[in-house]
């Protein structure tokens, strides 16, 4: 920097950080040198890069001018499954009957070999949940990883979840009924959470629930789950999923958390 050699100087700088690195990993250096070592480096980093500027001038930028950049700005997300329900997509003509190849595939920052098969056995385990959960059969799942990078393919994979039949359970019969019978709004807004109507009663099962401690009535209703296409599906509950991959360091990635 005292001879205003920016090159030379940047170069020196990166072997102050290497250096740092390994002393700090054979823990040659205490928790209070850290942050002075620290500050050391950014300050060093600084004025090279000051000299930089300073000696691009002088020489009247014989590399050109930059113009000025905006700062970028990251497109608003999508909502879960936009990217799976348009019409040119394989997912839009959906059957039970129909399989295709699936595959998830994770960018990551530069990982050890310990932890890209940890997260490959990880990832294998929680698609395969989040499969099971969805109802959507397949055949195999492969799961491994590079580096910089982690995937699963899913052989096989049922394109439409499955059609389900269940019984939802309400409110107490005491609390669904008023004294003359008709429906209270514990039992309207129980049906609105399933989408029916308040005719939709007729159709009401009053019994007690076996799996409750008490031997109470309540009011049950048969509900169809219509199955939805598994790009749909997936583009939710993946997420969540890949979230829950543990390492032994993790970090989050700026402001969206990832």
């Amino acid at each position: 920097i005292a001879n205003r050699l920016p090159v030379p100087a940047y170069y020196f700088v990166l072997k102050t950080s290497h250096t740092f690195n390994v002393l700090d990993a054979r823990g040659a250096i205490g928790v209070t040198e850290r942050a002075n070592y620290f500050a050391k480096m950014r300050n060093l980093a600084r004025e090279v890069a000051k000299l930089w500027v300073e000696r691009r001038e002088e020489l009247a930028f014989p590399l050109g001018i930059a113009q000025e950049q905006q700062e970028a700005k990251l497109p608003a997300p999508s909502a879960p499954g936009d990217a799976v329900a348009g019409s040119g997509s394989k997912w839009s003509d959906a059957s039970e009957s129909r399989t295709e190849s699936f595959v998830l595939e994770i960018g990551t920052e530069e990982l050890p070999p310990d932890d890209v098969y940890t997260a490959a056995d990880q990832l294998r385990k929680l698609v395969a949940q989040v499969l099971a959960d969805a109802r959507l059969k397949f055949e195999t799942i492969e799961t491994s990883g590079t580096p910089r990078r982690i995937y699963a393919l899913v052989h096989g994979l049922q394109t439409k979840q499955s059609d389900q039949t269940r019984m939802a359970r309400g409110p107490p019969v005491k609390a669904a009924f008023d004294a003359e019978g008709n429906p209270t709004k514990a039992a309207l807004g129980f049906l609105r959470g399933l989408g029916l109507g308040p005719e939709a009663l007729t159709r009401a099962e009053l019994r007690a629930d076996p799996d409750a401690k008490k031997k109470v009535e309540y009011v049950f209703m048969e509900v169809l789950d219509e199955g939805r296409a598994a790009g749909e599906v997936l583009a939710e509950a993946l997420p969540n999923a890949i979230k829950q991959i543990s390492f032994g360091r993790s970090m989050r990635w700026n402001f969206t958390g990832a």
